[in-house]
């Protein structure tokens, strides 16, 4: 789905014809797009995040709590700068984690896999987050590997910290986690597995409160 047909489709408060005004621009000066909806104040970063979240049926990734051990060694800092992403980890499927400002972007996508050498499971961040984690952690950073060492715990949505090692934190993460949290994490876990959709779940919810109202 076109950037600009997702947000239509959304109701976004905007003009459709700004909207694509904006996009035009940014194609005809290479600026990115989601950078350039943001700043010219058509979408509010937080909103878009989500909405491109629900549209790729993947989650919005909190990248200002800790993280583990990172799997930003696999892709050099500009090329995170200029297509505003980050590797977050690798997972059991062999699929890296990425955290993008535009999942929709294929030429992002397929630039990050080329450099690391593995395909990619997109994750949404906001702008601002992301840019800032990309300075944070390529601060001082002077080498690169070809491959991660291990594999790593999926992370969390923006509900919850992302996990650090250890079994201790594992327990210390649920005795602390909320219903809601919990409830989360579960759709994560069955989305990434492939037996549920971020759509179905939707579906399901919408259901479930009409049965409410009727009641």
């Amino acid at each position: 789905m076109r950037l600009e047909d997702l947000l239509v489709q959304e109701g976004v408060a905007v003009p459709p014809e700004r909207i694509r005004r904006v996009l035009d621009e940014a194609e005809e000066t290479g600026r990115n797009a989601v950078v350039a909806l943001i700043e010219e104040g058509v979408i509010g970063e937080d909103v878009l995040a989500e909405v491109l979240a629900r549209a790729c049926s993947t989650v919005v990734v909190d990248l200002e709590q800790p993280r583990s051990a990172s799997a930003a060694d696999l892709l050099p800092k500009a090329v995170a700068v200029d297509s505003l992403v980050l590797p977050i980890s690798s997972s059991t499927g062999g699929r890296l984690r990425v955290a993008m400002v535009n999942p929709l972007d294929r030429r992002a996508r397929d630039r990050v896999e080329a450099e690391c050498g593995s395909p990619v499971q997109p994750l949404v961040a906001t702008l601002s987050g992301l840019r800032r984690a990309i300075e944070e952690e390529y601060k001082g950073r002077t080498t690169r590997v070809v491959r991660a060492n291990s594999e790593m715990a999926p992370e969390i949505t923006r509900r919850m910290a992302l996990p650090s090692e250890g079994t201790a934190r594992l327990h210390r993460l649920e005795q602390e986690a909320t219903i809601e949290q919990r409830h989360e994490a579960l759709l994560l876990a069955l989305v990434e597995k492939g037996i549920l959709t971020r759509a179905d779940y939707m579906a399901a919810l919408k259901r479930l409160l009409s049965g409410r109202r009727e009641d």
